[in-house]
């Protein structure tokens, strides 16, 4: 019995003493992989900090080309705005004028041109192909040609005026052929009043003119092609009334008409459009302005506004 004791305890000791020397093994080999992933933890933190360091030159950077760029377009919109007519001009001619310039972005791809010729006003109403920068450096081409043109006194209708406008636009985008690389133009409204006699010369590229008389509407048809290459294009047609005192007339771009209402997404269309200028006869010229902003505004709600909007209204 006491040989089978001492036999019993060595096992015992053996095997406390072989426990031990496992746990030891397991000890090494835990302390060596904790040592070994805090390593590669340690390894990926500088990799984490460095690419976070990266990240924030980077941000830093598209910050400040963005700041830069903004600050340029916010500057173009300044020059685009000093470019327009001042409205004191159309008071030389109209009783009253207002105008209503909602451009998409920044800067706009829609104008409004006005020059005073003795005693008749040349003025336009006009929209560039797309918006923002492109559609403005557009706009900045057709300002300049409706200049250089205006000084041809051969030009003495609104048709030929429109006609020598594209075959210039063509000329200075290369548009030479169908196959041309630039497509961009113009959709137009361009009138020429004799204030002494109160005649009314239209020719239109795409966008006609209103006017609103005794709550009724007057339609001066656009011809249905652009300024700019088209492959069925004709001379533009010249049209001629007599404008009444009292009488209201409108040009505008197609932004406003072609604008998606926010929950049905439908677009508030021309006859709208003319129900809208009808409602607001009689009233004075800031009254149709705030209506003419807050319609819009309520149709297009939180969506998206599509296009840039101009709408030029002058009283008789």
């Amino acid at each position: 019995m006491v040989l089978l004791s001492f036999a019993v305890a060595d096992l015992l000791n053996r095997l406390k003493r072989e426990n031990v020397l496992i746990i030891k093994n397991q000890n090494i080999k835990l302390a060596h992989d904790v040592k070994l992933r805090t390593a590669e933890l340690l390894e990926k933190q500088e990799e984490i900090t460095q690419q976070n360091h990266e990240l924030f030159q980077q941000k830093e950077i598209i910050e400040e080309s963005h700041k830069h760029i903004t600050d340029s377009i916010n500057y173009a919109k300044s020059i685009q705005k000093a470019v327009f007519p001042p409205l004191e001009l159309f008071s030389n001619f109209f009783a009253e004028a207002v105008v209503f310039n909602r451009p998409r972005d920044v800067v706009s791809g829609d104008f409004y041109r006005a020059k005073q010729f003795d005693d008749k006003l040349y003025f336009c109403v006009t929209d560039c192909t797309g918006h923002g920068v492109p559609g403005a450096l557009v706009g900045m081409l057709g300002i300049s040609l409706y200049n250089e043109i205006s000084q041809n006194e051969t030009l003495d209708t609104t048709g030929k005026i429109l006609d020598e406008l594209r075959v210039r636009l063509k000329m200075s985008l290369n548009q030479s052929s169908k196959d041309a690389e630039s497509k961009d133009g113009m959709d137009t409204s361009f009138c020429i009043f004799d204030r002494k006699t109160n005649k009314l010369q239209f020719s239109g590229a795409y966008n006609s003119a209103l006017v609103v008389r005794n709550n009724e509407i007057i339609c001066l048809n656009a011809d249905k092609q652009p300024i700019g290459f088209y492959a069925k294009e004709k001379p533009f047609t010249t049209q001629e009334t007599v404008l009444q005192s009292g009488d209201y007339l409108y040009l505008f771009s197609d932004g406003f008409v072609d604008q998606f209402e926010e929950k049905t997404q439908e677009k508030f269309k021309i006859n709208r459009f003319k129900e809208l200028l009808i409602s607001l006869s009689g009233k004075p010229m800031e009254v149709k302005l705030k209506t003419i902003e807050h319609t819009f505004d309520t149709w297009r709600g939180n969506s998206h506004q599509i296009d840039d909007v101009l709408v030029l209204a002058v009283r008789v």
